[in-house]
């Protein structure tokens, strides 16, 4: 897990539309799995075998406040609503995104992924705040390789 400080920013981009999140979480997690495969083998015992990195995932917890004003809040940001809509309408509409995370001096994250999970919640004594987690997962571009197969004809006999 790693923190971000207040000089850090979390940028979401949605198709053309750029949305800098308005408040920075206390932590954010970024997992790197890997896929490697463990077998039994006669005689030896367990062993393992490498092979690639499995799909990264960030996650985090935080909130949309209603008030843009507060000390806390990022420059840019929009009302708690707006959030909530583009992240659905991402799910929804299966789109993929991009997470920009800028930790000023530190290591920056760059991804395209799609939000593999959202959940907005309200709470008592914070009116119109919405908290939120949300989980994007990386995505890898695919497609099927076109094979083109040259014959050259055979020599007379």
């Amino acid at each position: 897990m790693s923190k971000l400080n207040n000089r850090g920013s979390i940028y979401v981009v949605f198709g053309g539309s750029r949305a800098k999140i308005p408040v920075n979480p206390g932590e954010i997690e970024i997992r790197h799995p890997m896929d490697h495969k463990t077998y039994d083998v006669l005689g030896v015992g367990q062993i393992v075998v490498p092979r690639k990195p499995s799909l990264k995932t960030v996650s985090w917890e935080s909130f949309f406040p209603a008030d843009l004003s507060a000390p806390y809040v990022n420059s840019g940001a929009r009302s708690p609503g707006y959030y909530v809509n583009c992240f659905q309408k991402a799910q929804k509409n299966k789109q993929r995104c991009r997470l920009i995370i800028t930790r000023s001096g530190l290591y920056d994250t760059n991804m395209r992924c799609v939000i593999s999970n959202f959940e907005a919640k309200d709470e008592g004594g914070e009116p119109d705040d919405i908290y939120y987690a949300v989980e994007f997962q990386e995505y890898r571009a695919y497609a099927p390789k076109t094979v083109i197969i040259v014959t050259t004809p055979a020599a007379p006999t």
